[in-house]
């Protein structure tokens, strides 16, 4: 049986199979980390979901939903939850970029897409747009805007894909 959910309200896709329906892969790409390290997608598949989204420096909307989603992977990066966070500003905008990824102390992968090709590969709307894919790289949701509910829908699908580490499994840890 598969499930199509398609919000006109919220701009969500949200698709889910237990019958191995296949969704669209997510395309590889390279792209340099706010550290200038380089990142590349397809070396992290397998290990976990991964939440992408894009923004912009000018995107107010984008901080905001940027900030919802620390909670989320707070929780879960232990789990195997991977996000990036692709800025499409120019590269005259890094230092800006820098000094709001250290005010709003976003723990997520800072990538850089000035350029827009990685935004073209994924068909971006308008910022933000989040994705969020399965460990095997398959575009499970998607979503263009910010919202509280769209923040819940990504937060409902994290938690069906990682279950959370019980307080018993976090306190052995230490």
């Amino acid at each position: 049986m598969s499930v199509f959910i398609l919000s006109t309200m919220t701009g969500a896709v949200y698709m889910s199979s237990d019958s191995g329906t296949s969704y669209k892969k997510a395309p590889n790409f390279i792209l340099k980390q706010l550290n200038n390290k380089s990142y590349q997608l397809n070396d992290h598949m397998g290990k976990g979901p991964i939440i992408v989204n894009f923004w912009a420096t000018w995107c107010a909307p984008c901080l905001s939903e940027m900030s919802e989603f620390k909670p989320l992977y707070d929780d879960y990066n232990e789990k195997g939850l991977e996000m990036l966070s692709i800025s499409v500003d120019p590269m005259s905008k890094k230092s800006k970029i820098k000094r709001l990824v250290k005010r709003y102390k976003f723990p997520y992968k800072i990538l850089l897409d000035p350029a827009k090709n990685v935004y073209n590969k994924f068909q971006v709307k308008n910022v933000p747009q989040i994705f969020v894919m399965d460990e095997s790289g398959h575009i499970i949701y998607e979503h263009v805007g910010y919202n509280k509910k769209s923040v819940q829908e990504v937060t409902d699908i994290i938690k069906n894909l990682l279950p959370m580490k019980s307080n018993e499994d976090k306190n052995s840890e230490n």
